[in-house]
């Protein structure tokens, strides 16, 4: 068996398949690239790639070509193409906010500006990365027996993550895409990877006798490893949804607090603007106002949370003060000096919230400030 596949390697027609197989991955992501700045130009009902996905697979494909006709520097230089730009989609999505050119390859011949296009999927990042290495590990000639283990390694992960991606974006539907954070156009690059990662394999199979005897003697692990990268994959894939999930509620829930603890404030408020405005219409005793704040702290009030009803006069001295216990307020006090006290209820003659204050009772709690 590894004679014949020495022999293969070395019939012209496996270096023209593999020549041609790269170049026709170099020529669909130049047609990609044509499609993103002539948005006129019918798609064939073939889903786009991503601009950066497009520009990696032209060199890509170009490094595969470059690799099998002989020329191993050029090929080396189109291989760190991908390799840099799905590092920095990685980058990004590590830490957002690093990177905010989207494309990451934006010029002047975009018909719109940078900015205004989506980014790379994450997996296909991830893929690029890991398949631009396996490139820049080729070479021209026989690379020895522990250098053809590595490049099928990186290519069998490479096919692996591309069936996972061909699977999520052809059958997972809505909830694929987001545990996988496809971005559009995966469809299309898992078929170019798929087609590039089985080059680079075969590359790597149809190496010499000590080359095959090193895969086949380490298929089982490269099989194993691919598979635990795939795990790894979906395991990570699930924490961050599930985190998207938690954050989602919670956030659901806070606008839910958020809401009733408005509501209930603005209760309070024309509760006491009420009791305000009463002092207006008739003559305003003493006796009056602990008989009207009384109704509002007593059993059964409309504000069973109000500790103390206080009337202020017109340099906020508190006069009168009324509490659940009957017991004297003399921690409660209007600070005319506050941000929220004073000076905003003259300055505005409107109900103000003040700051949170000592309760002479123990504890925190805040006052409403209502003019009359």
């Amino acid at each position: 068996m590894a004679p014949r596949l020495d022999s293969l390697r070395s019939l012209p027609w496996t270096a023209l398949a593999l020549s041609l197989l790269g170049l026709v991955v170099a020529a669909s992501g130049a047609w990609f690239v044509v499609q993103w700045h002539t948005p006129g130009m019918p798609s064939l009902g073939i889903e786009r790639i991503q601009y950066d996905a497009a520009w990696a697979f032209v060199f890509g494909g170009a490094a595969l070509a470059t690799y099998v006709a002989g020329f191993s520097a050029v090929g080396r230089l189109c291989a760190f193409v991908p390799v840099v730009l799905g590092a920095l989609r990685v980058m990004a999505s590590v830490a957002p906010g690093r990177i905010a050119v989207h494309p990451i390859l934006a010029n002047p011949w975009l018909p719109l500006g940078a900015g205004s296009y989506n980014d790379m999927g994450l997996l296909s990042g991830v893929v690029f990365v890991v398949l631009g290495a396996g490139l820049a590990s080729l070479r021209s000639k026989r690379y020895g027996p522990w250098r053809a283990v590595l490049v099928a390694l990186l290519a069998a992960i490479a096919v692996a993550l591309a069936i996972l991606l061909l699977l999520g974006a052809w059958f997972g539907g809505i909830v694929a895409s987001q545990w996988l954070q496809l971005a559009g156009g995966e469809r299309s690059a898992a078929v170019l990877f798929l087609l590039l990662g089985g080059g680079v394999l075969a590359h790597a199979l149809l190496g010499g006798e000590a080359e095959q005897h090193a895969v086949r003697r380490w298929t089982p692990a490269i099989v194993g490893f691919a598979a635990f990268i795939c795990a790894l994959v979906l395991w990570r894939a699930l924490s961050v949804q599930e985190t998207r999930y938690v954050q989602n509620a919670t956030r659901l829930v806070a606008a839910d607090i958020r809401g009733r603890v408005e509501v209930a404030l603005e209760q309070r408020v024309r509760t006491l603007q009420r009791l305000a405005d009463r002092s207006v219409i008739y003559e305003f005793t003493e006796a009056q106002f602990l008989k009207d704040a009384g109704g509002l702290l007593g059993a059964g009030a409309e504000a069973p949370d109000l500790e103390a009803v206080a009337w202020a006069d017109a340099d906020l001295a508190i006069r009168w003060v009324a509490t659940r216990a009957r017991a004297e307020a003399g921690g409660l006090r209007v600070d005319p000096a506050q941000p929220l006290g004073g000076e905003a209820l003259l300055t505005l003659h409107q109900p103000v919230v003040t700051r949170f204050i000592d309760l002479s009772s123990g504890g925190k709690g805040f006052a409403i400030a209502a003019p009359a």
